[in-house]
């Protein structure tokens, strides 16, 4: 069992009160299922016999976004959590909550290299099955590339959440992401400069494809000169 801690019914039901206001939202997940996925309970998941993107909390997370969101410390049973859900239900690797975020999203935010690792990887693979049954070769790019709600990409979130060894993977994996806006006009470059992480300023730099650029004209470099960050303004035009 992965080091995670269960939620109580109390906390489901914070969720169904912090949802947006919206009409028809169903909910399948009840306080057993939810406990089942933040708990990581590889045996009575694996036992589920319906499809498992049926069960959503009113926010619609995933199964897998609860157990992502929960999860503390990452170990081989955390992998082999995320595995067995995937293997179950392979539409969870990408399946959005209300908010636009898929479990990559989620993972990125928390820091969860591991997880994050495997999703990608999980991806190409599905990819590669796709294409042997003639599918496009952009799904997976389409896939890692999903923006939320507010338009950011999964090194959006890796950026404002300050985690440079999730940073690494994805520009690695995808330096496309470097060149992504969110809704508000931010570049990842741009986000890391304004919140003065310089190693992440300097990692993304570092890409062949990358964005300076921010809302009302404004540019990584013009936040480096403001914040006065020496480092920030060594890597940036």
């Amino acid at each position: 069992m992965a080091d995670s801690q269960a939620l109580p019914q109390a906390q489901l039901t914070s969720e169904i009160n912090d949802q947006p206001k919206q009409k028809d939202i169903i909910t399948f997940m009840d306080a057993e299922w939810y406990n089942a996925a933040a708990e990581g309970q590889i045996d009575k998941l694996k036992d589920y016999t319906e499809p498992l993107d049926l069960l959503r909390t009113p926010n619609k997370n995933t199964v897998l976004h609860v157990y992502i969101t929960v999860v503390q410390n990452e170990t081989k049973e955390s992998i082999e959590f995320v595995e067995l859900i995937i293997s179950k239900c392979s539409s969870l690797l990408t399946e959005p909550n209300i908010k636009g975020e898929t479990p990559l999203h989620i993972a990125t935010r928390f820091g969860h290299k591991s997880i994050v690792e495997f999703l990608i990887q999980s991806i190409k693979k599905a990819q590669r099955e796709d294409l042997e049954r003639g599918a496009e070769a952009s799904t997976s790019d389409k896939m890692l590339k999903k923006t939320s709600t507010n338009e950011d990409t999964a090194l959006h979130e890796a950026v404002r959440n300050n985690h440079p060894q999730v940073v690494e993977i994805l520009i690695r994996d995808k330096p496309e992401f470097a060149n992504i806006a969110n809704a508000a006009g931010e570049s990842p470059l741009y986000l890391a400069a304004l919140l003065e992480y310089k190693s992440i300023a300097v990692e993304i730099s570092n890409t062949s494809l990358v964005a300076y650029t921010g809302p009302n004209s404004r540019t990584a470099l013009h936040e480096a000169v403001i914040s006065k960050d020496k480092g920030t303004l060594h890597v940036t035009p």
